[in-house]
């Protein structure tokens, strides 16, 4: 059969099963479909009940309460994307449109008619000496505006129809879903006609045999009916990008951090604690594998592992026990840049002094001093470049050279016993760095679970400046994930150095991505503030009230954004980019939930099907 035709047939069908389903129990249905339990609970007045029992505003279909609207009126001023609040309204909705061209001479005709009428109304006012209203002056020249512009052949006339549907599983639900929705249409100065005792009508509309069964219809032009489409809805899909989820309206939201319209490569993530926002960067890290970008994570919870592992990356555990060191004074050569970057390395191991050490015992001029001395002691420069492949100090050494810098010196470098061998963190600090470190894998995990939770603010510091000491030569495409960013952000110096680097990214192709559940944290900091909002993308998943002030001034949130993100729950997000803000789910597939599952069940089935492939 025509498939065309077979569409059809099926809504027929449809149809008639919708009028037996309906017409069967007559209104006698509706009622009986009403909790007048559930009712009673919002409101002690019996009149309410009995408003909605006998005014046919709702129907029930499958254990489901519907009611349907239409729209009566539409704002005096239609721009661009109108809809786009009502699109994205957050609750089960769907809208129906019906657009019909008109024959221009037919449109002509008609709007002349409506101008000889509203001027005859205006000019019956004027001769009885009444005030006309700025409302009727306004409408004349609007239809003698809309007039030329169908004389030139500019617009076109349309007629155009709109309904909303609302769905809720019970009547207490779908009382605040409605309430909701019309006071978000009076925000917008739409006006929302509930279709009483027309609800089997209005739910005709959204059947898909294509019939306007209610019949109120608008004229509108051209241009103000493009800007009604819901597909000109605010979104992104970029077809060179990652696909990251759907929109509630069903579009793909698709984008590429690399395109050369972004202003940075740079993305925020937050999200309180299960809300998803490991999983919502691990979905992004694996798909940018597929497009040749390499991945550096910072990982302080180990939940990049398996992923790490299944891809074929290097997984690199950091803590005392562990054979793979770093050692945080060394400086990795690099032909970009050097001595900016050797600047910044000698501010990198200065600002982790500060971290360690007593607000009694720093002091920043024998610091500095002391610093500069160690490295000079191996030879190594800031001014000759020539030197700083030379073999590094370590903590040991640069101890040595604090106690040489009299009673003050003396008394920091007791203090920084505790990361040499002689105290706890030695193993961890005290070491030449080791050669193991393969950063031409496509995925490079850099795992701090075993390290103490004291330390993992200057772990995270630090190895940060490693990675991005090692990608400086490498041009190609690559994100550098940030867990727990916050961290950086406690501290002058270190907050100074994260601001330099997602700066500084774009210029060496680094996309830098701060995942937080501390909102407030990363936002009171100055450089916090200036991050999230340079970044090109943010993802805000499910939050904490006590955080929703602090998002919606740092982001600039409307009042329904607002709501929105006060609802959200698990796999739901805003996505912002630039100007576009999308409310949407992120969507995995059944393997990549696997995948990126903190589960011990699911990660076990992954090992034991990874042993099988080997």
């Amino acid at each position: 059969m025509n498939p065309i035709k077979y569409f059809f047939e099926q809504s027929k069908y449809a149809l008639n099963d919708f009028n037996q389903r309906i017409d069967s129990k007559g209104r006698g249905y509706i009622k009986d479909s009403l909790r007048k339990a559930e009712i009673a609970k919002l409101s002690p007045d019996d009149s309410l009940v009995f408003e909605f029992q006998n005014k046919g505003k709702l129907i029930e279909i499958d254990d489901r309460n519907i009611q349907s609207y239409m729209i009566s009126e539409f704002p005096q001023v239609i721009y661009p994307n109108w809809l786009y609040d009502l699109v994205n309204y957050g609750e089960p909705i769907v809208i129906s449109q019906f657009i019909k061209p008109l024959d221009s001479q037919k449109a002509l005709s008609g709007l002349r008619n409506r101008i000889t009428n509203l001027s005859a109304q205006f000019y019956e006012k004027a001769e009885k000496g009444k005030m006309h209203t700025i409302d009727l002056e306004q409408a004349i020249a609007d239809a003698r505006s809309i007039e030329d512009s169908i004389v030139r052949g500019v617009e076109k006339l349309y007629s155009m129809s709109m309904y909303l549907k609302l769905s809720q599983e019970n009547v207490s639900k779908l009382l605040k879903s409605d309430k909701a929705l019309k006071d978000l249409s009076y925000a917008k100065q739409i006006k929302l006609h509930q279709l009483v005792y027309k609800q089997k009508q209005g739910l005709e509309t959204f059947l898909p045999n294509v019939t306007d069964a209610v019949g109120e219809e608008f004229y509108l032009t051209s241009s103000n009916v493009s800007s009604s489409l819901p597909f000109t809805t605010a979104t992104l899909n970029d077809p060179d990008g990652i696909f990251y989820g759907i929109t509630l309206g069903g579009e793909k939201i698709r984008f590429d951090r690399f395109s050369k319209a972004s202003k940075n490569y740079n993305g925020i993530i937050f999200a309180t604690s299960g809300a998803g926002k490991s999983f919502s960067a691990k979905l992004e890290a694996y798909r940018s594998l597929f497009r040749g970008i390499n991945v550096y994570v910072i990982d302080p919870e180990g939940e990049f592992k398996t992923l790490c592992d299944y891809v074929g990356g290097t997984n690199i555990d950091i803590n005392p026990e562990s054979k793979t060191k770093v050692n945080p004074l060394q400086f990795f050569s690099s032909d970009t840049d050097t001595k900016e970057v050797m600047r910044t390395h000698l501010g990198v191991v200065k600002g982790l002094l500060k971290i360690w050490l007593s607000e009694d015992a720093y002091n920043r001029g024998i610091v500095s001093k002391a610093v500069n001395e160690t490295y000079a002691s191996k030879g190594i420069l800031l001014d000759d470049p020539s030197t700083y492949s030379k073999k590094p100090p370590t903590i040991s050494d640069l101890i040595k050279v604090f106690e040489k810098q009299g009673e003050e010196g003396k008394r920091i470098a007791v203090e920084l016993l505790e990361y040499s061998h002689k105290g706890e963190m030695g193993d961890l600090y005290d070491n030449p760095s080791t050669d193991d470190v393969n950063f031409n894998s496509p995925m490079v995990v850099f795992n701090i679970q075993k390290v103490p939770d004291q330390e993992k603010q200057a772990s995270i510091f630090y190895l940060s400046n490693f990675i991005w000491q090692k990608v400086l030569s490498n041009r190609n495409r690559k994100v550098l994930i940030i867990d727990e960013a916050h961290l950086l952000l406690k501290d002058e110096s270190s907050a100074n150095f994260m601001e330099n680097l997602v700066r500084r990214g774009r210029k060496y192709n680094l996309g830098v991505i701060s995942i937080s559940q501390d909102v407030d944290d990363f936002l009171k900091s100055p450089q916090g503030s200036v991050i999230a909002k340079n970044a090109d993308t943010a993802l805000i998943l499910a939050q904490k009230k006590q955080s929703i002030p602090s998002l919606v001034k740092a982001f600039d949130l409307s009042d329904v954004e607002r709501d929105y993100i006060t609802r959200l729950t698990k796999g739901q997000a805003l996505f912002i980019k630039g100007n576009t803000h999308s409310h949407m789910f992120v969507y995995a597939t059944p393997h990549e939930r696997k995948l990126f599952s903190s589960n011990a069940e699911d990660l076990a089935k992954i090992d034991e099907q990874r042993k099988n492939e080997q």
